[in-house]
């Protein structure tokens, strides 16, 4: 189990921990803080499973099962069911994660499954029992696997977009419209600050129609782009060309992320990724070129296809992913009559992260499968390529004009 302290989207600090470790005994949890937290826990038990939100004689228990999930009070041995629902039940997917949120001051209570979010959310009921405040200690069944602890609350989700503290307005706080950098993990701000700034940019003076020349390459056939994408119209499984993009990396592997950790990815119209995952890295994306929609999805799963949520980045806008937030996701360029989009994808793994995947899993119909994260071509080497094939063909036009004056 990992036993998370962290406020908003600060980093967890995982800890590895026993089950006997921070517990009153075998089943019990205690709480970081009084009154507040959220418990993250799987089940492969298909009848169901109770979790149990406990202040000395008093508790809330949760309880699904397949066709419904009741909230009851117990006060002094006596049960009373407070609110249920025909709706809320085990999820489809046996690997699923849920999760319960006590937010004790304001008496609310809320249960989901998936990524351990407000979004999420699929149960919600706000008591004024005055005692709720008070919990300190979570009794999950038995038939359940702890997963996380976290400090604090379910209460909102943080913005998808990255905006500086240079530009972040009081109404933008006020209404949740971005976070700035200091709100990400260490990991993220430290690859943000690699990569924010004003002079990364693709088109430079040495090539000023360098995504000229990109668009030009993935039209023309013969062309390095091209060429490359339909080599690679199978790499996620059955032929789909447009299920492919490039991947150019920059510099090497230096083990602290799932393959190399600055990747410039192109995505040429209507191409798309399979729905996947970061393998708990952390990673910022930044838009070089057109724009990308990006889909979240509560897991990876066959019973998952549809996102719980979807934004839009254009050129200059940065979103992010962290172990908690954004995990799983799709990027597609809908503009099906162009531009591209060029993308900087960047991958760390947390300071607390002893065990790296080097995989990214992704979705294939029914399967979850493994993606090795590769390389379609070193950068420098790329450009290279792109100059030479937009030199000649600037040259080509040139004599073909030189021939019609002629």
């Amino acid at each position: 189990m990992s036993h998370a302290n962290e406020s908003f989207l600060r980093s967890p600090q995982l800890l590895t921990f026993n089950k006997n470790q921070n517990r009153s005994n075998s089943n019990n949890i205690k709480l970081i803080v009084i009154g507040q937290g959220t418990f993250a826990l799987k089940t492969t038990n298909s009848d169901g499973f109770e979790i149990k939100l406990v202040a000395k004689e008093n508790a809330l228990l949760f309880s699904i099962n397949k066709h419904s999930s009741q909230l009851f009070s117990v006060i002094d041995g006596k049960k009373e069911l407070l609110t249920e629902s025909n709706q809320v039940i085990l999820d489809q997917d046996i690997d699923a994660t849920y999760w319960v949120s006590l937010n004790g001051l304001n008496g609310v209570f809320k249960f989901g499954i998936g990524e351990v979010r407000n979004d999420l959310t699929q149960f919600e009921f706000e008591t004024n029992l005055k005692w709720v405040h008070n919990i300190d200690t979570i009794e999950p069944s038995a038939n359940t696997e702890p997963v996380t602890l976290y400090r604090d609350p379910i209460v909102y989700d943080p913005s998808l977009k990255i905006i500086s503290t240079d530009e972040i307005t009081i109404e933008d706080i006020a209404l949740n419209n971005y976070v700035v950098p200091t709100d990400l993990t260490e990991s993220c701000q430290k690859l943000y600050n690699n990569i924010s700034g004003k002079n990364f940019k693709l088109n430079t003076s040495d090539f000023p129609d360098f995504t000229d020349a990109i668009e030009y390459s993935i039209k023309t056939p013969g062309c390095w782009c091209y060429e490359t994408l339909k080599e690679k119209a199978d790499e996620f499984g059955e032929e789909n060309p447009d299920e492919t993009y490039l991947r150019i990396t920059l510099g090497a592997n230096q083990g602290d992320s799932p393959g190399i950790p600055y990747v410039i990815e192109i995505w040429p119209p209507n191409h798309y990724s399979p729905i996947h995952n970061h393998g708990d890295a952390n990673a910022v994306i930044r838009v070089l070129h057109g724009e990308i929609n990006v889909s979240l999805f509560p897991m990876l799963s066959e019973y998952h296809k549809t996102p719980f949520k979807s934004a839009t980045f254009r050129k200059d806008e940065i979103t992010w992913i962290s172990p908690r937030y954004n995990q799983i996701h799709q990027l597609h360029n809908k503009n099906i009559g162009g531009p591209s989009c060029i993308t900087i994808q960047c991958y760390m793994y947390g300071e607390a992260n002893t065990k790296h995947y080097e995989y990214f899993d992704y979705l294939e119909n029914t399967n979850i499968e493994q993606f090795t994260p590769n390389s379609d071509a070193d950068y420098l080497v790329f450009k290279n390529i792109i100059k030479e094939e937009w030199n000649n063909k600037n040259q080509h036009v040139t004599e073909s004009l030189l021939a019609y004056q002629n």
